[in-house]
């Protein structure tokens, strides 16, 4: 590649960028003051829900498709359709309850009920991992422009942050349906071109790739594909970027459809990548990385117009992932950690001094999460699959049963909430580290995402009985639906033993699917004993 045509990419990039910073303006006319700043005022619609949250998912799923397609072959088609599950799972059964409570962050509801400890501790976990999840597009950003231009890691990193801050920070939410809009475009440009020439590519230069399931739906192996759609499932109640642009929606109806639609269309976005990586493995038989190989691919069987085309969308697909999320993580640190601490005790809620401060605390929280995206992506540049084990894992073991408790289970105290969210966290951190914190290799096969999202749950169950006492329980009107659960607890347990040897992988996530059934069958079926019959009692 020549260094005009490189120069010329550059330039690409660079007018798509400040073309995003001019567009991200056009929310000042919303009046994004406040808490707007963090929802857009509720008055997104159709087309904005469908933008948001079919261009964050079809970006995410892009690159981890692409990657996984090339190196296990057509059965990584099932990560994408386990995220397009836990997509309309969030828009049918979290929606609703959520926007009913007036929902901004899940730090903020948590808050809500269990104090701000509580809310502190989520927010600050949310603000931690939120970086590292956005982090695995930036670095496919940065495989790709290594291979074009010959940037390394740490410019990229900068860059795609600096972008993102620009024009996240302008109007919030706001900036973000404007320019989303934008990169969906690009990023949809961009993987049909490349689908085009791939599919001109002819037959004598492909190889067959002799890994055993490369062309079997279920090559990856079923434990494999559980681990996915479980792990989505139970990540319905921690995803936050998504909820947040779902429960930005005027009318929750539309925003349910909207959603609906988006899976249909990201079916699209699960396939095609999958089939891009393995005609790029097949193409390039002896490389080891997708992400790296397929910049090399497409120079070999391009024009530089398309190549150009192309790397405009790997960049779309970074910063249409990196800034929802960041943007997300922000919230929590600006309004839920920063905020907690500045606003006065007696400040009116509607108050100018409110408002303004979210908007500039959140802002100081974009700095913050772009400044960890840097710093984590340096810290273990080669290790993105541990980083994805470690922030999926503390996640879950602070989000998931403190948020279910919320809305199912008045009794929860607040020291049991923040009990089970530090041991959660604390106890998934040492089960890690009992094998020198590997991304692949865990105590007894199981993740300890599993370990830490189970004590969670369990933690939270003994310490608020063992406050309020058994005897203050009973049994609730909803005894029908806890039997269920426990009846399918019992299920994945019993699964759980079946496939102890033959699966080891599936050991973790039924066991903990077990866990988390017999935890929400509990709470759903005990309730707080009536004082009056207590009395009686007596």
């Amino acid at each position: 590649m020549t260094d005009t045509f490189a120069w010329g990419i550059l330039l690409a990039l660079v007018i798509y960028t400040l073309f995003l910073i001019g567009l991200a303006t056009r929310g000042s006319h919303k009046h994004v003051r406040g808490e707007a700043f963090l929802h857009g005022g509720r008055r997104f619609g159709f087309s904005h829900v469908f933008i948001l949250v079919t261009v964050m998912w079809a970006s995410s799923i892009f690159v981890v498709e692409l990657e996984t397609g090339f190196l296990s072959g057509i059965s990584a088609i099932w990560f994408g359709l386990s995220v397009i599950l836990m997509s309309i799972l969030v828009a049918a059964f979290i929606l609703p309850p959520f926007q009913r409570v007036g929902y901004v962050t899940n730090s903020r509801l948590i808050g809500q009920r269990f104090g701000k400890a509580a809310q502190r501790f989520s927010a600050a976990v949310i603000a931690l991992t939120f970086p590292i999840f956005a982090m695995s597009n930036v670095l496919a950003a940065a495989e790709f422009l290594h291979a074009m231009l010959g940037w390394n890691l740490a410019v990229t990193l900068v860059i795609s942050t600096i972008a993102m801050l620009l024009y996240v920070g302008q109007n919030g939410m706001w900036s973000l349906v404007y320019t989303q809009c934008v990169n969906l475009l690009m990023l949809t440009v961009g993987i049909i071109v490349a689908t085009i020439y791939f599919l001109r590519i002819p037959a004598s230069h492909l190889h067959t790739v002799p890994v055993h399931g490369f062309y079997s739906i279920g090559g990856v192996g079923i434990g494999t594909i559980a681990v996915w759609v479980i792990m989505n499932i139970l990540n319905t109640v921690s995803a936050q970027a998504e909820m947040q642009a779902i429960a930005a929606v005027e009318n929750p109806k539309r925003g349910q459809a909207a959603v609906y639609l988006s899976a249909v269309v990201l079916i699209a976005f699960t396939i095609i990548p999958v089939w891009l990586g393995m005609k790029t493995r097949e193409l390039l038989p002896q490389a080891a990385k997708g992400l790296s190989a397929f910049p090399h691919a497409l120079i070999q069987i391009a024009p530089p117009w398309v190549v150009a085309l192309v790397a405009l969308g790997v960049w779309a697909a970074a910063l249409s992932w990196c800034a929802p999320l960041l943007f997300s993580g922000a919230s929590s640190f600006g309004a839920d950690i920063l905020g907690s601490f500045f606003r006065h005790k007696g400040e009116d809620s509607g108050s100018v001094r409110k408002m303004v401060d979210i908007r500039t605390l959140t802002r100081y929280g974009l700095i913050v999460q772009g400044i960890l995206v840097v710093l984590v992506a340096l810290v273990r540049p080669d290790e993105l699959a541990w980083w994805r084990v470690f922030g999926q894992t503390i996640r879950s073991a602070a989000i998931f049963a403190p948020t279910i408790a919320f809305f199912i289970w008045p009794l929860a105290t607040r020291r049991a909430v923040l009990t089970s969210m530090v041991t959660g966290v604390i106890s998934s951190i040492l089960w890690n580290a009992a094998t020198g914190f590997s991304a692949t290799n865990f105590l007894l096969a199981v993740n300890p995402m599993w370990i830490g999202l189970g004590v969670s749950t369990l933690v939270l169950v003994f310490v608020t009985v063992f406050e309020i006492g058994i005897h203050e329980l009973r049994r609730s009107e909803h005894q029908g639906k806890a039997w269920l659960l426990y009846a399918a607890a019992i299920l994945a347990f019993l699964m759980m033993a079946a496939s102890w040897q033959q699966a080891p992988s599936l050991r973790g996530a039924l066991g903990c699917t077990g866990i988390v059934l017999l935890f929400i069958g509990f709470l759903t079926g005990t309730t707080k004993q009536d004082p009056s019959s207590s009395a009686r009692i007596a």
